[in-house]
């Protein structure tokens, strides 16, 4: 396959990690039929809206979308980084939705990134702000020990992402900062997922009763006290303007082995109680760690791209199991990098297998350099 080779695919699903492995493998990327058949085609606001984000932080980069917005051309450009760069985000999603791929890119930026972020933090649709901070940013770090890249989210204001009540959430800033890679990253080897020691986690709510976060942890308490007796869970209750309407509980499991399993869950409509909020967000966290991986389901994408990068040698990483955005994950992997991972289901999760439990993915990395990079 030739390195300029342009990987075609129909419609916008897993838009964003392939903009990410278009940009990472030099190979342009087409996509057809965008919503074609929809009521409203094309790309979305919030697609729009992480597309010229890209812009910002490439130079070179080409970009053609047609007059309905059902087709999109994109020939990367050289990650150049940012310094005090700031994105206004589009409303319709949260900040996360625009952060979780810079993670894949930061790294390989020509400058040190830092950025500032206006919008949502709390949203159904996606991972919170908090749970960015708490999880995404320390495996980030795990997946490229050695390398002082010193990532930090700064969750600065709170929104919550409320269909236009009180601004929609426009009101909530995150601030992000990462350096650059100056050696190729060393191979990963995460297998051993631990025991839980410690929950830790942040109930939010803006414009309603303090009442609700008390609720959130109590609810929370009442149902990971039993199981092991260190919870703690930071209260947040604030007034804010255009900070939308709403309350939300992010959590995290830290195990003895340093992983951290992370799930939230974000109430922005009327109807929805507190006590559901906080049993929605347990019960995703007590799945999570019955999985037995060492990542919880929503970051195997970013652990995977990193065994993919990493050094010519075996990568391995346990993950407690494989959602649809993960598969399609690994195969676009193949497609832009020729990389293939070994899956290799490790025993049963409930313990009944002989084996520590989980989905074991491995492959042989690429050993991808960051060509960007300043060199004097």
């Amino acid at each position: 396959m030739s390195r300029t080779s342009t990987q075609t695919f129909t419609g916008a699903a897993h838009l964003r990690h392939r903009l990410v492995l278009s940009i990472l493998s030099s190979h342009p990327l087409r996509l057809r039929s965008i919503r074609a058949d929809d009521t409203t085609p094309g790309l979305s606001p919030a697609e729009v809206s992480f597309i010229r984000l890209l812009d910002k932080l490439t130079s070179g980069t080409v970009i053609e979308i047609n007059e309905t917005g059902t087709s999109l051309f994109y020939k990367p450009g050289i990650l150049l980084g940012a310094h005090h760069l700031t994105h206004e985000c589009h409303p319709s999603r949260p900040v996360s939705y625009y952060l979780y791929p810079l993670l894949m890119l930061a790294p390989f930026c020509k400058r040190p990134l830092t950025l500032t972020l206006r919008g949502p933090t709390h949203a159904p649709s996606d991972y919170s702000a908090d749970t960015l901070a708490a999880v995404s940013v320390p495996l980030l770090r795990r997946l490229t020990l050695g390398a002082s890249l010193e990532p930090r989210v700064d969750v600065r204001k709170r929104a919550v992402c409320s269909k236009g009540a009180n601004g929609g959430g426009r009101g909530g800033v995150l601030t992000f900062s990462c350096g650059v890679l100056t050696a190729k990253l060393r191979p990963v080897d995460l297998l051993q997922p631990g025991y839980v020691k410690r929950i830790r986690g942040t109930a939010f709510a803006n414009r309603t009763s303090p009442g609700l976060v008390a609720r959130m942890v109590d609810t929370t308490r009442g149902a990971m006290n039993p199981l092991l007796p260190d919870v703690y869970v930071h209260t947040d209750v604030a007034n804010g303007k255009d900070c939308g309407v709403g309350f939300a509980l992010q959590l995290v499991a830290e195990t003895t082995e340093g992983c951290l399993l992370g799930a939230d869950w974000t109430a922005s409509s009327a109807g929805v109680t507190p006590e559901a909020v906080a049993s929605d967000a347990c019960n995703m966290l007590l799945e999570e760690v019955a999985a037995a991986g060492c990542v919880d389901s929503g970051h195997a994408c970013l652990a995977a791209l990193y065994c993919a990068l990493a050094d010519s040698d075996v990568s391995r990483i346990r993950v407690g199991r494989l959602s649809e955005a993960t598969v399609q994950f690994l195969r676009d992997l193949k497609r832009f990098f020729g990389v293939v991972f070994k899956v290799k289901v490790d025993g049963d999760a409930d313990g009944e297998g002989a084996a520590e439990g989980g989905i074991v993915l491995s492959c042989v990395g690429v050993g991808l350099s960051n060509v960007a990079r300043q060199r004097f």
